[in-house]
């Protein structure tokens, strides 16, 4: 067998390296080395505890190179850029980027090669909530001042941002609107600088707030004391201490007429149901007939009952 091998060796030794070469020939024409230049966002990692990220670049070129069969398919999401922050200073930071890529893809070059990271301390800041209008009411309505709930959030970012802002708001469209809104919408926060927006480099809590806008008829309104009819008795030895109701006003719209007979205005009745505990509970208003109240959400009635011998 071993003769047989050496037989015409060197004739066989050309003949592989021949198959090898055509073999590298094919594949390098059907599926060359190619390179491509992918934009992708620079993350920050291992930033420490009490530090934020005030500005950096938003992306960086990645140029790979690869086989032309697997370097098509490659997208952003299969690349990575990073800086390594673990060793960050408040301030300016010049760091190198980094990369990971897919197995089979070679790296070229990142450009840029060093991204300038700026650091702030990390704070918070409790801001009021504004209602901004966008647009008008139907014909013959008016709007009147909205409920936010919560009424202000915590802004929480880099501390030289925080500086600038000043209002936390809501925008709503109003266009042709003809009755009360509830909406839950998110919060945006402006500059003092500028007005610009800045939440890119903040964030917000809650990120969004429920808004009420009574919208009514724009005729004559009257302002009354809201009452609450509660039918039935507390408790065998209890008793109703105080009733109370957020807001304890209501301004009612309607014809000069019908208002000047309104003096106040009744919740929907209530139960007590021989309860010995206090009571919270929504409800809406009893209106007169063509009487409407600017209010776009219910009553909150708080009823406070006690053991009879606590109240002499």
């Amino acid at each position: 067998m071993g003769a047989w091998f050496r037989t015409n060796l060197p004739y066989r030794i050309l003949s592989i390296l021949l198959a090898l070469g055509l073999w590298l020939y094919v594949v390098e024409e059907k599926n060359p080395a190619v390179e491509y230049v992918i934009s992708v966002p620079l993350e920050v990692r291992n930033l420490p505890p009490g530090l934020v990220v005030s500005e950096r670049p938003n992306t960086v070129k990645i140029r790979i190179e690869g086989r032309e069969g697997l370097i098509r398919d490659v997208s952003s999401r299969d690349l990575h850029a990073f800086v390594e922050m673990s060793d960050a200073k408040e301030g300016e930071n010049t760091l190198p980027v980094q990369s990971s890529l897919p197995a089979g893809i070679s790296l070229v070059n990142i450009t840029p090669s060093q991204a300038k990271i700026n650091v702030d301390t990390l704070m918070e800041k409790q801001v009021p909530v504004t209602v901004t209008f966008e647009g008008k009411v139907a014909a013959g309505y008016k709007v009147r001042d909205p409920v936010v709930q919560p009424a202000e959030v915590i802004v929480t970012g880099p501390g030289g941002y925080l500086d600038q802002i000043n209002t936390a708001y809501v925008a709503v469209n109003l266009d042709g609107v003809r009755n009360n809104l509830r909406r839950y919408l998110p919060v945006r926060v402006a500059s003092d600088r500028d007005g610009s927006r800045a939440w890119e480099w903040v964030n917000l809590n809650p990120e969004a707030i429920e808004v009420t806008i009574p919208v009514v008829k724009d005729l004559p309104e009257k302002l009354v004391p809201i009452r609450v009819d509660i039918k039935g008795e507390p408790a065998r030895g209890y008793q109703v201490k105080r009733v109370i109701t957020e807001p304890a006003v209501v301004a009612l719209v309607g014809s000069q007429q019908l208002l000047d007979d309104q003096e106040f205005v009744y919740t929907m009745p209530f139960e007590l149901k021989g309860t010995s505990k206090d009571v919270v509970q929504d409800l809406s208003l009893a209106l007169p007939e063509n009487i409407e109240a600017a209010l776009a959400r219910p009553v909150k009635v708080i009823i406070e009952v006690v053991p009879v011998s606590a109240s002499r």
